[in-house]
This record gives structure tokens, sequence and C-alpha cells, in this order.
């Protein structure tokens, strides 16, 4: 062999050599590259989220529906939302309430008797997002450990006589459809009283105005009507159907964490036929409230 040839075959074996070096150096090799650890997975688990909601307050006067309940009442609210879809939500909580002014001076009761009224709510329900607003189906169960009038005196007398404000407890089927438009959130809604064969329909409207980044007015109007629904006796001129109130709200959210607001309010409602002369003691009242709330 000649000695160029050695020399040209040396040169190519040692570029090859410094070839394969450096490729091996790069992470290339003949060698099937090693395969990263697979992703440790995480344990499943029943729900991915889990939103709850803590809300307690303080009102001057308990209406609810339209009717007055209790002066000077405290209540807590617990709530969890439950996302078992992109769409469905799954709804649960809790309620109670009580009165925190014992003056049995109401319907003519004398002021030296105390009067009582307490209740303790359960409920569940599930929303569903349509795209352009919210439609839910649930189930209410009310509680009323002093009747649904509440008592006067120690011998737990009903404040307001028998037929449907001697309810100790009622079940209650709700259907509501809730959207929004320019800027503007209403529902409308329908509640069945398998207790004493009632229907109830309500609706709400209600607009932001924000003040500050921390705060916001939220004026409000609620309207309802009842069919056959909670008039106590129909004597007297108080028919067993028909308007119950309207409402008109102004609350003011204040932002005290991105978890925690403070809710002051003050409200106007007018009694409606079946909820005036002998179901409330004014036909025209301003009462006012605040509430503190806080999600996690």
């Amino acid at each position: 062999m000649k000695l160029n040839n050695m020399t040209s075959l040396l040169v190519k074996s040692v570029a090859a050599l410094a070839v394969s070096t450096s490729m091996s150096f790069a992470g290339v090799s003949g060698k099937a590259p090693v395969a990263p650890p697979p992703p440790v997975e995480e344990p499943a688990a029943l729900f991915d989220t889990v939103g709850a909601s803590l809300e307690v307050g303080y009102m001057t006067r308990n209406y609810y529906r339209g009717l007055w309940f209790s002066d000077n009442s405290v209540y807590t609210d617990l709530s969890l939302a439950v996302p078992l879809t992109e769409q469905l939500t799954w709804n649960v909580g809790v309620f109670w309430l009580t009165n925190i002014d014992d003056d049995g001076n109401h319907f003519g009761a004398p002021s030296t008797t105390s009067f009582d009224y307490s209740e303790y709510d359960l409920y569940t329900s599930l929303d569903y997002d349509l795209g352009f607003g919210t439609f839910s189906v649930g189930y209410n169960h009310y509680f009323y450990p002093n009747s649904y009038a509440g008592t006067i005196g120690l011998n737990g007398v009903a404040a307001r006589g028998a037929g449907d404000f001697g309810v100790l407890d009622a079940g209650e089927l709700q259907i509501v459809f809730g959207t929004s438009f320019v800027g503007f959130d209403w529902d409308i809604g329908y509640f069945y009283d398998f207790r004493i064969g009632g229907s109830y329909y309500e609706t709400n409207l209600s607009y932001e105005i924000a003040v500050t980044p921390w705060m916001s007015l939220v004026p409000a109007f609620q309207a309802g009507f009842g069919n056959d629904y909670y008039v106590g006796i129909p004597v007297g001129g108080v028919p067993s159907s028909g308007f119950t109130h309207f409402q008109f709200t102004l609350s003011a959210p204040i932002a005290l964490t991105p978890t925690t607001s403070l809710t002051p309010y003050i409200s106007w409602i007018s009694s409606d036929r079946t909820r005036n002369f002998l179901n409330n003691s004014a036909n025209n009242e301003i009462f006012g409230g605040v509430s503190l709330s806080v999600s996690f």
C-alpha cells in the first residue's frame, strides 16, 4: 500500500472517530435513547373543586316572600357549590334564623308576653348553564320550631292563629331561570309547597353600579304572586290568591378582601292583596340589615 493511501486512511479513521465521539457527547449514539420516567398520576377524586360560602347577617325586620315573620333577627347560611360537569353544578346548603327581640307586642298581643320565631332550612338544587342563562331545579325543606307564625307566651300559642300559620315544617319544589342582559341580572321562579298545596311565583331584577374598585351599589326590585299560598285563614277581606308584595332594595356590597364582603342594605316593601290587613302589621314599611359573607 502506498504511503499516501495509508495517510488518507488514517485521516479518515481519525475523522470518523472524532465525529462519533462528538455525536455521543451531543446525545446521539447508536443505542436507543432512554425514555423519561412516566409522570406520576394524581389520585382520582370524586369532585375536581368545591366552592363553599358562609354568610351571617342581621335584619331589623324579617320579611320573606312579602310576609313579616319577626323583628331583630340574626341568621347563618352555609352553602356548597360542586361542579359536576362544565355546565352542571350541584348546590347544597343549610340556613338558620332566630329573632333576638322577644317583645310580644305584635298583632294585639300584650307587650309583657314574649314572642319567639326561629327556623332552619335544608336546600339543594341542580343548576345547568344554558349559555344564555341558568336553569335550576331544586328542593327546599323548612323547619319551624315555633310554628310558621311563631309563638306568643310560655304556652306556645301560635301568634296568628291556626290554618297555614300552624305549620311546623314544609317541603318545596323550586324551578328557577336566571339570565343577564345589558348589565341587569334577572330571574323568575316557580315554587310549589307540598304541605299546603300552594304555589308561589317570584321575579327579581337587579343592576350593579361600580362606585370604587372595592364597593358598588345594587338597586333591586322584587315582586311575588301566591296561589293558595300561606294566607292563614282567608277571612276578613284576605283573598286566598293574588300578589303578595312589591319590594325595592338598595344594597352596597363592600369587598373587604378578595374572599370577604360586607353588605349593608335598606328596603321598602309594599304588601299587596294576600299580605295586607291580617297577615302583616303594616302595608308599607322601610327596614334594613347587614350581612358578612366569606367564600372559600
